[in-house]
């Protein structure tokens, strides 16, 4: 392993570290968006959406399968039915985890893409991540666009071109107007791109921008990790995510190594987005390395 990607894994597990004590409850928080639609986000980072009506539950993002406890929990204090759908917006773990214990009987929807990566083995990260159990891999799949309906919503499924990973989607329930985007969002922070499985900084960032044109200003906006967003929140982020990578693509076309930029601080204006996990070394390597 290159001594990039092992810092990649370092970094990944010491957020891990709050997930060592596996018999000891773990804090979640639940905040109602609309009529029926909750936010689930559990240790302060994971988000999760649940919808609950007259025609069942659905949840999107699944969180860890080490998590299935304290889910349960939170969707029993808000009186959820029968879990008829789970909607993945990506394949990573902390999102699909827990379609094995919570996808038995279930409709699980999610782009092909995430089809593809739950049926093999895959190695994310440095760690190896075998291959989901048939019953909690998506049944219902799209390669694009989709919708369904369900408690007195249509509810519309919108694939992005490969931004975080190459199965990217949007979630958008228009009565409530509330846009359940995924890994697409690292709230306040530099994002994480799996380059490996499709992802790309460029395109993550032009994605977030055709968000902003194509969604109502007064919609609610859930990110995969971190606090809720209003569309203002996101034209900030993104306008300055695009500046970190127009600095970054500036001092490569003049010659300027990855180790050259991090040694001159380049992303110093920045700072603030790099503490928690992608530190400003890191969004430079990944930027550099997508080119």
């Amino acid at each position: 392993m290159s001594s990039k990607r092992f810092f990649f894994f370092l970094v990944l597990f010491i957020p891990g570290s709050l997930f060592s004590q596996e018999n000891q409850p773990l804090p979640t928080s639940v905040t109602e968006l609309s009529a029926g639609i909750y936010r689930i986000l559990y240790v302060g980072r994971v988000s999760m959406v649940a919808f609950n009506g007259d025609d069942g539950l659905m949840l999107v993002d699944a969180g860890y399968e080490r998590s299935a406890e304290e889910i349960r929990n939170e969707l029993e204090k808000i009186g959820a039915g029968n879990l008829r759908y789970m909607i993945n917006t990506h394949w990573h773990s902390d999102h699909t985890g827990g379609n094995i214990p919570f996808g038995e009987g279930v409709d699980i929807i999610a782009h092909e893409h995430v089809n593809e990566m739950l049926s093999h083995d895959q190695v994310s990260l440095g760690q190896e991540k075998p291959a989901f159990p048939e019953y909690a891999r998506p049944n219902i799949t799209f390669s694009d666009r989709m919708s369904i309906r369900f408690n007195s919503e249509t509810i519309q499924l919108i694939h992005v071109p490969g931004g975080h990973t190459g199965g990217d989607i949007l979630v958008w329930f228009p009565l409530a107007k509330v846009l359940v985007m995924g890994d697409l969002i690292f709230a306040d922070n530099f994002p994480y791109v799996d380059i490996e499985h499709g992802g790309s900084p460029v395109q993550y960032v032009e994605n977030l921008r055709w968000v902003t044109e194509n969604f109502p200003d007064d919609v609610t906006i859930i990110p995969g990790h971190g606090r809720i967003y209003s569309m203002e929140d996101l034209r900030t982020w993104q306008s300055k995510l695009q500046k970190t990578i127009d600095i970054i693509l500036e001092a490569s076309d003049s010659g300027m190594t990855p180790d050259q930029m991090k040694e001159l601080k380049i992303l110093t204006e920045f700072a603030d987005y790099g503490k928690w996990w992608i530190t400003e070394e890191m969004w430079i390597e990944t930027v550099t390395e997508s080119l």
